[in-house]
This record gives C-alpha cells, sequence and structure tokens, in this order.
C-alpha cells in the first residue's frame, strides 16, 4: 500500500510538472508567434528598400515562430497521449491548470525575456550590448528614453515603433486575446474585467488597432508623411515617446500627437463597450472624469504661471499620458520640473498603454481612505459595501492597490538615491527616475552619456514600473514554487 501510495504520489507530481510546462509552453509560443505574425510586415519592408539589415530581421521572425512550430508536434503527441487516457485521468488533468498566479508570472517573465529577443536588431546594427539593451526594453516597456533617437535607418526605426506599440497593449491584452476558457476569464478578472465578455480579449485588440488607425489617420491629416505618420502613430499609441526625426512640429501637429497620446492613456475596455456595446454611460466611468479633471488641473497650474494654453497641454499631457513626447527641451525652473515629475508619476488609466501609479488605482485609495474614515461616523449596525463604477471592492482589492502605491514609492525613492549615488544632481535624480518607473520618457540628462551600471539598472526600473513591481514577485515566487515542489 505504501509503495502503491509513493508510486501515485509520484504520478501527480510528474503530472503537475508536465501540465504546467506545457500551458507554460503553449502561452509563450503564441505571444512569440502573433508577435513574428505582425512583424512580418517590418521584415517585409526591410527587403523592400533592400536594408542592409533585411537578414537581422529574417532570423529574428524565424527565432519567433520557431516556438509555435515545436508547439505544434508538443500538442500533437499531448493529444495523442490524452486520447490514450481514461476518461478519469483527463479529469485529474484539469487539475493541474495554471493558476492566476502562473499566468501573471509568465506575464512577468516575456516582458523580462523578449527584450533580449528584440535587443539582437539593436546589436546588428552596431549598438554595444548594453545600449542594445536599454534600447530594446525602452521601447517594450513603451518608455521612450532613447540612447541614438535620430538617424537610425527606417526599418530600424519602424521597428523599434513597433515594439514601442507591442508594449502598449502589452502581454496582458495578447494573453486575453489568445487564452480561452476559465484561465483568460480569470486572467480577466484579475485585471478588473469583471463584467467580461467571451471575446474581451478580442474586442481589446480591435479597439487598439482601431484607435491606432485613427492616429494614423490624424497624423496624415496633419502633414506628417506615411512613413512618420505610421511610426508616430505607433509609438504615441503605445505612449513610447520615440520620435523618428528631429524636426520642429507646428502647433496643429502638437495637438495632433497630444490628442494620440490621450488615446492610448485610456482605458481599452471604454473604447470595447463604445465601440460594441453604444453605451456613453457605462463608458463614462469614474476613473475617466479623474483622468480628466487632473489633465485640466495640473494645466490650470501652468497657465496661473504664465503659461500658454498650447504649452500647457503640451507639458502635462505627454507627462501624464506617459508619452513624453519632447520634441524641444525642457526650459522650465524647479516648480514646473516638480509638477511634471508628479504629472508622471500619476499616469493614466488601468488597462491602458500607461504607466505610472494609474488614476485608477489612485482614485480607488483616495475612495477606500474616504470610506474607512466615514465609516469612524457610521452606527455600527450599519453595513455600507464600497463601489465603484457600479462594482464593489473588496479589502482584497484595497489591500492590493495600497500594497502597490507604496512599493512604486519606495522603489521610486531608492530609484532617486541610486541616480544621485551614479553622479546625477537632485533635480536630475529626481526626474530621470521618475520617468523610468513610471515609463514615460521625458529627459533631461543625455542617456547616451550615463555608464553602463546607471543605464542597466534604469533597464530594471523600467521593467518593474511597466509590470507594475508586484509581478515581479510573483514571478520571483513562482520560480521558488516549482523549485520547492
Amino acid at each position: 500500500n505504501y509503495a502503491s501510495l509513493f508510486e501515485k504520489r509520484k504520478y501527480l507530481k510528474y503530472s503537475l510538472h508536465f501540465f504546467f510546462v506545457e500551458n507554460l509552453f503553449k502561452y509563450i509560443s503564441n505571444m512569440l508567434f502573433w508577435i513574428g505574425f505582425f512583424m512580418l510586415f517590418i521584415t517585409f519592408y526591410s527587403i523592400y528598400i533592400d536594408s542592409p539589415y533585411q537578414s537581422s530581421f529574417a532570423e529574428l521572425n524565424l527565432l519567433l515562430f520557431l516556438p509555435m512550430l515545436a508547439n505544434i508536434l508538443f500538442i500533437l503527441k499531448t493529444k495523442l497521449i490524452r486520447f490514450l487516457k481514461k476518461n478519469n485521468e483527463m479529469e485529474e488533468e484539469k487539475l493541474y491548470l495554471p493558476k492566476i498566479g502562473h499566468i501573471e508570472s509568465f506575464i512577468a517573465f516575456m516582458w523580462l525575456v523578449s527584450p533580449f529577443l528584440f535587443a539582437y536588431i539593436y546589436y546588428s546594427y552596431s549598438f554595444d550590448l548594453v545600449d542594445a539593451l536599454f534600447e530594446s526594453f525602452s521601447a517594450i516597456t513603451t518608455t521612450g528614453l532613447s540612447v541614438y533617437n535620430y538617424n537610425l535607418p527606417p526599418d530600424i526605426l519602424l521597428f523599434r515603433s513597433f515594439i514601442t506599440w507591442v508594449g502598449g497593449i502589452g502581454f496582458v491584452g495578447f494573453s486575453l486575446t489568445t487564452l480561452r476558457g476559465v484561465i483568460g476569464r480569470n486572467l480577466a478578472r484579475a485585471f478588473g474585467l469583471d463584467e467580461i465578455h467571451q471575446n474581451i480579449g478580442v474586442r481589446l485588440f480591435l479597439s487598439y488597432s482601431l484607435i491606432t488607425l485613427i492616429g494614423i489617420i490624424a497624423c496624415l491629416y496633419v502633414g506628417f508623411n506615411l512613413f512618420n505618420s505610421i511610426n508616430l502613430a505607433l509609438a504615441a499609441i503605445g505612449n513610447g515617446g520615440f520620435i523618428p526625426y528631429n524636426v520642429e512640429w507646428n502647433t496643429t501637429q502638437k495637438y495632433a500627437i497630444n490628442f494620440i497620446q490621450l488615446l492610448g492613456a485610456i482605458s481599452f475596455p471604454i473604447y470595447a463597450v463604445l465601440i460594441f456595446e453604444r453605451d456613453i454611460k457605462k463608458a463614462f466611468r469614474s476613473d475617466l472624469k479623474a483622468f480628466i479633471l487632473a489633465i485640466i488641473v495640473l494645466s490650470l497650474i501652468f497657465i496661473f504661471r504664465g503659461f500658454s494654453v498650447e504649452k500647457s497641454l503640451s507639458l502635462v499631457i505627454p507627462a501624464i499620458s506617459t508619452g513624453g513626447f519632447q520634441e524641444e527641451s525642457l526650459n522650465l525652473d524647479d516648480f514646473g520640473l516638480y509638477l511634471i515629475i508628479i504629472s508622471m508619476l500619476i499616469g493614466g488609466m488601468q488597462l491602458s498603454s500607461a504607466g505610472g501609479l494609474k488614476i485608477s488605482k489612485i482614485y480607488i485609495a483616495i475612495k477606500g481612505l474616504l470610506y474607512f474614515i466615514s465609516k469612524k461616523f457610521r452606527h455600527d449596525r450599519v453595513v455600507q459595501s464600497l463601489y465603484i463604477n457600479g462594482k464593489p471592492i473588496t479589502f482584497e482589492d484595497l489591500f492590493f492597490v495600497y500594497a502597490f502605491i507604496t512599493s512604486f514609492i519606495l522603489l521610486y525613492i531608492i530609484s532617486v538615491l541610486v541616480l544621485l549615488y551614479g553622479g546625477l544632481s537632485m533635480n536630475e535624480s529626481l526626474f530621470t527616475a521618475a520617468s523610468a518607473i513610471s515609463n514615460t520618457g521625458y529627459s533631461i540628462v543625455d542617456i547616451a552619456s550615463l555608464s553602463d551600471e546607471i543605464k542597466l539598472f534604469l533597464i530594471f526600473i523600467m521593467y518593474l514600473g511597466r509590470i507594475e513591481i508586484l509581478q515581479f514577485f510573483i514571478l520571483i515566487y513562482s520560480f521558488y514554487d516549482r523549485l520547492r515542489t
């Protein structure tokens, strides 16, 4: 009996690892396949212009497709094995589907690994290894800090904008598009999509693609040529801040770019509601109102200090949307710099391409705080729940929000101290740390002149800022849990 119990436990442990690895490999191969599919257009463009880097793009495309080819064989083998099993064994397999923690760790893993693949293009162009990694992480995290902003070959410029666009919808968006069943529904709920449609991932991706097309049309309308329109729209919707050329924009073009950055900073489910449900009242949520109010208040502060409306919006919108489009140097006093830092740290809305703390989380934190304060003045028998946008907010939700805000602020303070130690001034450290952790791309220092150690540190901060810090600890725990079991 002991021997049979030991064998069954050994079988269950093997099954757990087998199905975990199967789902992990399926998830990663799906992500890479779709990225590679869309990247084919850049590869064909590189061949069309007879670029010297066309072979590098082709090799990267092949590298992105290889996991899917291996996955097809893996799936065929798995289907055959399952076909030969009994029904009770099939039921046992459902116990080993990846949990939400596993999926979130997969997402954090993809944010960490994929930039190393994309860095190959920059490295082939003659970037050194650290600069190639910096440019790659800056693009996929939609930060926009660059060691080589202008005079890049057109296919590499387009590639950088495309990777920024991919980072804009993020691996959460791709996950919701490709994952189905219980896993997909649980992942959607984990990111605040309680009232979900069975095709919510597809709806989000279509909405993201539509606002990208609107961005391209807007750029064409204000006078940009087709190539620059595509580059600017991809980067602006992804809120990456990469500018493909060094030239001044006229007033209309500035308004157009600010408009596109705002489109990317608004929560994508709002577009899905507007497009597929045509419910304006449902789309005009409380956090959207808070986001608009924050832009108005911050802009008014600049206006009252003597800035024009155009200049005020051109400072606030790229900062709070974390787009960071900067076609001229920031000539601001200390108060102005601190106001931009606050705007960057606030960030855009949840489930958008924006970074930062996110106005949605700040709104929940403030509402939660007011709820607990008001509870002190109510009778003990009076039960009143906390609702936001018509949905109940649990204590677990509030704990997660407060934990995220606390860890974000602590990481920001640590980043400032490290940059001070690295030789930057106080204002440069405060500004650069805010730009990196909020994935904005605004800069008052020459990034290319920074030491490799500081660049590597900023890479780590950009990564943590993009995955919202806590997912990194989920990833670490996932590896620990795998080793332990």
